[in-house]
């Protein structure tokens, strides 16, 4: 019952990436819907913005609209996502009317635990969009029929052998089992997860004997960034990398989210 709850409250700020490349591909990403005192943020990973020139190659998909439209944002940035990048997050601005027309949820600071490194035995939520799922047919005729997905997991004990993984930046999570696909009781074999980049990765901290969840049982940890191939484990940016972004590229909120929790300043250069 826990799952189904927390997986119900977070996919409520999922949302789905599109990037539509000059070469004619394309390629999908995850984003998590953030506010920061009155400004709303779409946090994501960074090498999603490879390869874009243009904003006008960025689609925002609107839930249950699935439409091509371009949704307006104010600007976007990123830190370098190239492949010696190993934080890895950006974000991207709305507008108070453009969030509005989204019908997300927009999780407030508050609810973001920067300090929160992976522990052993804790669950954690991991959300995000899986290409796997996207109709090819319906792509090309301009339907964005994309559908985010839930995966309660685990941090490993230990990193398997040949895996890479910083404390101060990574979070480490299994990707095995099966998952939950959005609006639905069904569970399904996990895809691979490219088009995952950008989710979010909630702690979920269960109930006490005889208390019901709550949200607030729920807090923002992570942003996933990557796949190990081969070794069923997924990688993830602990949420305070990509808060001290936000603190450096608008100063005016830096003093908020200083107040809200206490940042780890990361050094990371920004394009």
């Amino acid at each position: 019952m826990i799952t189904a709850a927390a997986s119900t409250h977070a996919l409520r700020s999922s949302i789905a990436l599109v990037f539509f490349h000059t070469d004619g591909s394309v390629f999908i990403g995850s984003g998590t819907c953030i506010r920061i005192g009155n400004q709303y943020f779409i946090a994501t990973a960074a090498h999603n913005f490879l390869r874009i020139e243009s904003d006008d190659q960025i689609v925002i998909v609107k839930p249950d609209k699935w439409s091509r439209e371009h949704v307006p944002f104010i600007r976007r940035n990123s830190t370098s996502g190239d492949d010696d990048d190993n934080v890895d997050v950006g974000w991207i601005e709305l507008s108070f009317d453009v969030q509005a027309e989204l019908n997300r949820d927009f999780v407030p600071l508050e609810r973001l635990r920067p300090s929160a490194n992976p522990i052993p035995g804790t669950f954690y939520l991991v959300l995000g969009s899986p290409a796997q799922f996207v109709s090819k047919e319906l792509l090309e005729s301009g339907k964005l029929a994309i559908e985010p997905m839930t995966l309660l997991t685990y941090s490993p004990e230990q990193a398997t052998s040949g895996v890479s993984v910083d404390p101060r930046i990574d979070m480490l999570l299994d990707y095995s089992g099966e998952a939950r696909r959005y609006d639905s009781t069904r569970r399904i074999v996990l895809p691979e997860p490219h088009g995952m980049s950008g989710g979010s990765i909630w702690e979920i901290t269960p109930p006490n004997p005889g208390q019901i969840w709550s949200p607030d049982g729920a807090s923002i940890v992570g942003i996933e960034k990557s796949w190990i191939r081969g070794k069923c484990q997924l990688k993830g940016t602990q949420v305070r990398h990509w808060l001290n972004l936000i603190s450096n590229d608008f100063p005016d909120l830096s003093k908020i989210i200083k107040d809200a929790k206490t940042v780890t300043p990361s050094n990371t250069s920004f394009r």
